[in-house]
């Protein structure tokens, strides 16, 4: 889903964090995860927009766009 929304989006080049493969939907948890992996891997730079979203259980989804680090 991701990669289809950022081609969508045309953020062909963006960088990003893909967790699910080891964890799975951690539900609330996911764009916290999301933000400290990408900070810890070296992705996410002082005044970076930053998109993030995450799906939960039926139709509850949420998301969030944030600069970095201001």
């Amino acid at each position: 889903f991701r990669k289809v929304t950022q081609q969508h989006c045309g953020m062909k080049k963006a960088r990003a964090v893909d967790f699910f493969t080891w964890a799975g939907s951690l539900s609330a948890c996911n764009i916290p995860l999301g933000l400290a992996l990408g900070e810890r891997e070296g992705l996410l730079r002082v005044g970076d927009l930053v998109a993030s979203y995450s799906g939960g259980s039926g139709i509850t989804w949420s998301s969030a766009v944030i600069r970095w680090g201001t």
